[in-house]
């Protein structure tokens, strides 16, 4: 069985391809200073854009918490309304509430 991180990219692609009209997608992992990035994430992106060659993939890896703060910080980065950001369903320990991450949505 796969680790969450490698189930969530391979939802996201179908739920963008499937629901959305754009091509392109930017996964963004979130970590904190003393964690690293799931070491296999990369590999599993890069597997997904092989396997749906008319979706466009990149991988952004910030150092921070993932809250409304960061949201507001990658929307003005990458230029994408909140309303166009979604995300997987956060744990029990998630420390806000959706509607407090700007429009962003969730997929389940």
């Amino acid at each position: 069985m796969r680790s969450v991180h490698e189930r969530y990219p391979y939802r996201a692609a179908l739920y963008v391809l499937e629901n959305e009209q754009t091509n392109r997608m930017v996964v963004v992992h979130a970590h904190r200073a003393d964690a690293e990035v799931p070491p296999m994430l990369a590999a599993h992106l890069s597997e997904i854009d092989h396997l749906y060659p008319e979706l466009w993939i990149d991988f952004l890896a910030v150092e921070g918490e993932f809250g409304p703060g960061l949201i507001a910080q990658l929307s003005e980065r990458l230029a994408v309304p909140n309303n166009h950001m979604f995300i997987g369903t956060p744990g029990a320990e998630f420390p806000h509430r959706i509607e407090k991450l700007g429009g962003v949505r969730l997929i389940l």
